[in-house]
């Protein structure tokens, strides 16, 4: 929904490891891109200025029980081009103190 093969940097986020686990040669917290986690919870998605693209997935919504940061942000003009409305599903963070949108 956001392009992800034209992100800056997209490590991680066309595997179907769990974004949570470290990878199996370091002790880094996971090795998703922009993904920071705590107790095996997603808790944070900074995605700021990598080009996204389109719309944002419903999907986000899966991690409304753990995410706390939401940065988006600086993904227009020659960083990309989000678009749309949010979808409905947002309003299911419990959780969520940030979520930065700015052009």
């Amino acid at each position: 929904a956001t392009n992800g093969d034209g992100w800056i940097s997209n490590s991680g986020w066309l595997s179907t490891r769990d974004p949570c686990l470290p990878p199996p040669d370091t002790g880094s917290n996971g090795i998703w891109y922009g993904i920071d986690c705590i107790s095996g919870e997603v808790t944070h998605l900074d995605l700021s200025a990598n080009k996204l693209s389109g719309t944002l997935p419903p999907q986000l919504a899966l991690l409304s029980h753990s995410l706390q940061f939401i940065d988006i942000s600086f993904n227009s003009g020659g960083y990309g081009h989000l678009h749309g409305t949010l979808p409905s599903q947002f309003g299911k963070f419990t959780e969520l103190d940030v979520f930065a949108l700015r052009a």
